[in-house]
């Protein structure tokens, strides 16, 4: 049985000055999915990014609540503008998985930018994918992630 606990996700908008620190106008979308009960995972941001919460179940987390993934499952949100790709994206999760005999999808959306742990086969490695010319290579890959270690993880990727 595969479990990937999800604490919070966070996607940004174009940033072009090079600075550490996250400007709230910058932000598109804060899941922080920790509501503990129904179908509704609220967007923190303020811009109602909303998501509707499909098969996965709350359980107790790091900090709070979590959602628990067991091999399926999805928080969906609908597309808007400011969610589409741009010049540059940032990508942020926080989560916990517990199995890593298979790959496992992040965040993604739809066929325009992907954060996944790789399949066995591909390194079992942390990936970030921008689509360009109807193709998804190349990635941005990293560590390996642990299994049963809170893992932060932030990829920005520029076209």
């Amino acid at each position: 049985m595969v479990r990937i606990t999800w604490l919070v996700i966070l996607l940004l908008t174009p940033v072009f000055a090079a600075r550490a620190a996250v400007e709230p106008e910058n932000i598109v979308g804060v899941w922080l999915l920790d509501e503990g009960r129904g179908d509704l995972a609220e967007d923190s941001s303020g811009n109602g990014h909303d998501g509707q919460i499909a098969g996965p179940k709350f359980t107790d987390g790091k900090f709070g609540k979590a959602l628990q993934f067991e091999r399926s499952g999805e928080v969906r949100i609908e597309s808007t503008e400011k969610l589409q790709l741009g010049e540059q994206l940032t990508m942020m999760a926080y989560f916990n998985t517990q199995a890593l005999d298979d790959w496992h999808q992040i965040i993604a959306k739809d066929s325009e930018y992907l954060l996944r742990i790789d399949p066995p086969g591909e390194g079992t490695r942390m990936s970030a994918f921008v689509n360009l010319n109807a193709g998804w290579e190349p990635r941005a890959s990293a560590f390996v992630p642990s299994k049963d270690t809170l893992v932060s993880l932030r990829r920005s990727l520029r076209q």
